[in-house]
């Protein structure tokens, strides 16, 4: 079934009417302006040249006084010709100006909402991976002695890896998106690869040796003890040397978004 099409859609957009807009203004002033001073010299060289035709210094009074009277029409004409030019002139001069600086802010906006836009978009990857690890150490540490929760969740944070690995790329790519952060942000980055290649290099090396009743959490599996302990400081639910690496990524990525003021490199 067809749905009804919104009376919005067709619509142009704001910036689109602020161009046709400045284009008509444009045009008006074309239109008034030109004319108006072509009209003035025309009407002052007339007046001139009839007044030059009029002049006998022989004929009568009335006739040196309309010549008189020409000639200054004549002068009123050209030097009014010459100044609503030099105004027209300036007239544009200023439009055009300011038309530049309109368009050099919507230019300006929409790039930094583009930019902000893309922040964002980093920002919420970054936490979707933060959850996922988080989420992987409640899980594995509430089922200890199930292994194949253990093999579930190591199988996820290798995905959260290699999209670590994607967001540090396009980090990359996206040149000074976050400046003057960006080498500490994917510092940050670096660190979580670290910690997370760690747990699942261990992984890896025992995958064929789980039973039901070895813990998943013994002495052969220490980086695995060491990401399901509890940390002494409770703002913390994760090792140090992970949580400082988010701090360093996820947090600066906060900080610069919402302005507040990132941690010292």
């Amino acid at each position: 079934m067809v749905q009804p099409s919104s009376g919005r859609r067709g619509m142009p957009k704001l910036g689109t009417w602020r161009s046709v807009s400045a284009s008509l203004r444009r045009q008006v002033r074309e239109a008034l302006w030109t004319p108006l001073v072509g009209w003035l010299v025309v009407v002052g060289v007339a007046c001139f040249l009839f007044a030059w035709l009029l002049f006998d210094p022989d004929q009568g009074h009335f006739r040196r006084q309309v010549s008189d009277s020409l000639l200054q029409l004549a002068a009123i004409g050209v030097v009014g010709g010459v100044i609503a030019g030099l105004v027209k002139h300036a007239f544009d001069r200023y439009n055009e100006i300011r038309e530049k600086h309109e368009h050099d802010v919507r230019e300006r906006e929409a790039k930094e909402g583009a930019d902000r836009a893309k922040r964002l978009d980093f920002l919420a990857r970054m936490r979707g991976i933060h959850a996922a690890v988080a989420y992987a150490q409640w899980l594995i540490r509430a089922h200890r002695t199930r292994p194949a929760v253990y093999d579930e969740q190591m199988r996820e944070l290798m995905r959260a890896t290699n999209q670590l690995w994607e967001i540090d790329a396009d980090l990359e790519a996206a040149e000074r998106l976050f400046e003057p952060h960006d080498a500490l942000i994917r510092e940050g980055i670096t660190g979580i690869i670290d910690f997370l290649g760690d747990l699942t290099e261990e992984y890896e090396q025992s995958v064929d040796d789980l039973s039901p009743d070895d813990g998943s959490g013994d002495e052969r599996r220490p980086r695995l003890a060491a990401f399901l302990e509890r940390p002494e400081d409770r703002k913390r639910r994760l090792p140090i040397e992970y949580e400082t690496a988010l701090d360093a990524s996820k947090g600066v990525m906060r900080a610069s978004i919402y302005k507040d003021k990132p941690p010292d490199a």
